[in-house]
């Protein structure tokens, strides 16, 4: 288990479900950012078409979007993107739009 901690050592996954948009966003919570340290977030879309009933069906693609480094994230803004069932979250995160991030091929090993 990796609580507290990256989910590999210098790298956070972040990973949502949405249909696939460059207008979509790197969320790293407020108090995650300060706690987590990775190297890099990598930002993964799982790209499930709009309406979906909650299931991920079979050759569903997962889009690898792009990273940003921790100093990018913990320079980014802040904002309360709200709760699944409408109304604030009650927590702010930093947010990174996909289009910003850098690509994938960039990373380093």
């Amino acid at each position: 288990m990796n609580k507290g901690e990256p989910d590999f050592p210098g790298y956070e996954i972040k990973t949502s479900a949405f249909p696939f948009s460059e207008s979509l966003h790197l969320l790293v919570r407020e108090e995650y950012a300060r706690k987590r340290k990775p190297d890099y977030y990598i930002q993964v879309i799982i790209d499930i078409e709009k309406g979906s009933s909650g299931t991920i069906p079979p050759h569903t693609k997962a889009i690898l979007c792009g990273f940003a480094t921790a100093d990018e994230v913990d320079a980014a803004p802040l904002r309360d993107f709200g709760s699944k069932f409408g109304g604030e979250a009650g927590y702010r995160c930093r947010y990174i739009e996909v289009k910003d991030l850098h690509p994938m091929e960039m990373l380093k090993k």
